[in-house]
């Protein structure tokens, strides 16, 4: 059995994740992936862990409940589909978010955080999305353009708060395959919706 591996992610509001179920359903029949993302996996991932020792894992808790003490709720909104990957065979279909500040300060200060944790982390530049689903799988190529025409119908930004940020655990071997280890609540005022 792997080692499990964790991450530090925004979880989505339940009438997020309806929304986004619906759109991977919509999806399925006519764009084969590998692997659709179940709806309780949807989530915006900030910092990426990977196998810690239990020493370490505390240590980057104790870390991220410092940055959430000092941050307040924001709001957070859906915007495009996107993928990652060849432009025929994508590895990854994700849904974005639209450019939020506060979203990009937080994961920010949750890097910074982890480095000073002395976690390796990804040195790549932040790019949020929501994952939906991996590996295209399709005997012709994959299109974009197809794609977005196809959810025009169902196609809507969707706003939810972010309030707080999650430990997951990844479970490969089960659906849903990420486990909530702790959540740490962002301190401040909700914000107007």
């Amino acid at each position: 059995m792997a080692a499990p591996h964790y991450f530090f992610a925004v979880p989505m509001e339940n009438h997020v994740k309806e929304y986004l179920d619906a759109v991977c359903k919509e999806s399925k029949s006519m764009f084969p992936f590998k692997r659709w993302v179940h709806r309780e996996d949807f989530h915006v991932t900030l910092a990426f862990l990977g196998n810690v020792s239990p020493e370490m894992l505390q240590r980057a808790q104790e870390k991220l409940a410092q940055v959430t003490s000092t941050t307040a709720p924001f709001s957070l909104a859906t915007d495009r589909v996107g993928i990652f990957g060849k432009q025929d065979s994508p590895r990854i279909l994700w849904k974005g978010v639209k450019h939020s500040s506060p979203l990009c300060t937080l994961q920010q200060k949750v890097n910074d955080a982890m480095k000073a944790a002395e976690f390796y982390l990804d040195e790549r530049p932040f790019r949020p999305h929501i994952t939906m689903a991996r590996k295209w799988i399709g005997d012709r190529p994959f299109s974009l353009v197809r794609l977005e025409n196809h959810l025009q119908p169902i196609v809507k930004e969707e706003t939810f708060v972010v309030k707080e940020v999650v430990l997951y655990e990844t479970l490969p071997q089960q659906i849903p395959k990420y486990k909530v280890k702790n959540r740490f609540h962002l301190i401040g005022e909700d914000p107007v919706r």
